[in-house]
């Protein structure tokens, strides 16, 4: 797995963590990365890119539930959310990276970390 694919999934763990345990970015960031020895990039990108997203959550938000057909806000599920609150952020404020990668790294995490069906919504 490349430095910037274990920086998404930090990345998304961070904003779970933020959205599910109430805590601080700070606070969320120790927590992912305390586990496993990860290089000084990784852990940079992966804190500053939980950051950015967690700025425009609440535009993000407004997107993820404008175009999530029949499914209000509060009854997508807090990880679907944490996965689509960071592509969201890339796709829109990641001028440089390929729409696709996004997409497909987005449909990844949400094969592994939800629900069968989860990254059909995702994608």
């Amino acid at each position: 797995m490349g430095k910037r694919s274990t920086s998404r999934r930090l990345a998304m763990q961070i904003i779970y963590q933020m959205e599910f345990s109430n805590i601080s970015l700070e606070d969320a960031c120790g927590a992912a990365l305390s586990n496993v020895e990860y290089i000084d990039e990784t852990k940079e990108f992966s804190c500053d890119l939980a950051a950015k997203t967690w700025e425009h959550k609440a535009e993000l938000d407004q997107l993820i539930e404008k175009y999530s057909k029949g499914w209000k806000l509060e009854r997508i599920n807090v990880i679907d959310k944490s996965i689509l609150r960071l592509a969201l952020y890339e796709l829109l404020y990641s001028k440089d990276l390929p729409k696709n990668i996004v997409i497909d790294e987005a449909v990844e995490l949400a094969k592994k970390y939800s629900d069968p069906e989860a990254s059909k919504f995702v994608n």
